[in-house]
């Protein structure tokens, strides 16, 4: 996994700013191979957060590239979150509710670091929690079933709760592509 880096999909639901909204936006980040995955799709910087709720600050409010692509720059130089931004003579506004999610984000990533694993060896590289064999997916399948997290403690003891709300969040953000397989592994 990715130390610090987003999916689309995960920036789409940390902000609540719309998928497509999110993929317009890329070209502002950067088009170095460095910002993709293996399988050719993008990863955003954590800082994109905070551009994203700066962006939605100005209500829909018309913004150049150039301005967008200073603002990104802005942020970038950032070591946390402000209340405000002043880029090529526009202010741009990070409330509280910016800061917020700006802390779940970074709780987010050392949590997905810290509890979830994706490597080709392990079930052909579906994302398990680390140390089992325990798909995020059916973490997911099961939390969305009747169970609960209580029951997937009584069924792996050894796994903490944490492992289990994260896995949870993961499958959320980035739900399997293509047509389904059978039941969830």
């Amino acid at each position: 996994m990715d130390k610090s880096s987003l999916t689309i999909r995960e920036v789409a639901h940390l902000t609540g700013i719309p998928f497509k909204e999110v993929v317009e936006q890329t070209s502002i980040f950067s088009t170095k191979p460095s910002s993709q995955k293996p399988n050719g799709k993008m990863l955003l910087p954590k800082e994109s957060v905070l551009y994203f709720f700066a962006i939605d600050s100005v209500d829909g409010e018309k913004i150049s590239f150039k301005t967008k692509t200073a603002l990104w720059k802005a942020i970038r130089q950032l070591k946390e979150p402000v209340d405000e931004l002043e880029v090529m003579g526009k202010r741009f506004f990070l409330n509280p509710k910016a800061r917020d999610e700006w802390e779940k984000t970074v709780d987010y990533i050392r949590k997905r670091s810290e509890y979830l694993e994706k490597k080709p060896e392990i079930l052909g590289g579906t994302t398990v929690i680390k140390g089992t064999r325990i798909t995020a997916y059916s973490v997911r399948g099961r939390l969305q079933g009747k169970e609960t997290i209580n029951h997937l403690l009584e069924d792996y003891p050894y796994v903490k709760q944490e492992a289990f709300e994260i896995a949870d969040l993961y499958a959320k953000f980035n739900p399997p592509y293509g047509r389904p397989k059978g039941l969830p592994i």
